[in-house]
């Protein structure tokens, strides 16, 4: 790989992992999160964009329920 293939590679992933959750939302179930605070957040987030979400624990973790 060369260094300008590479450089650009790593600015792909690091505009990725920096994208909002919601700028790739669609609707379903996100998780498992680990804790109760986490998955509120995510479903708070998916609120402000105008989203109907709800966070609920499913015996193995919380998760996020996402509608239109």
């Amino acid at each position: 790989m060369t260094p300008r293939s590479r450089r650009m590679c790593l600015l792909a992933a690091v505009a990725w992992l920096g994208a909002p959750l919601t700028a790739l939302a669609r609707p379903g179930r996100y998780g498992p999160f680990a804790t109760a605070r986490r998955a509120q957040e995510v479903a708070n987030r998916f609120k402000a964009e105008g989203w109907r979400a709800a966070f609920f624990h499913d015996g193995d973790g919380w998760y996020v329920d996402v509608r239109r």
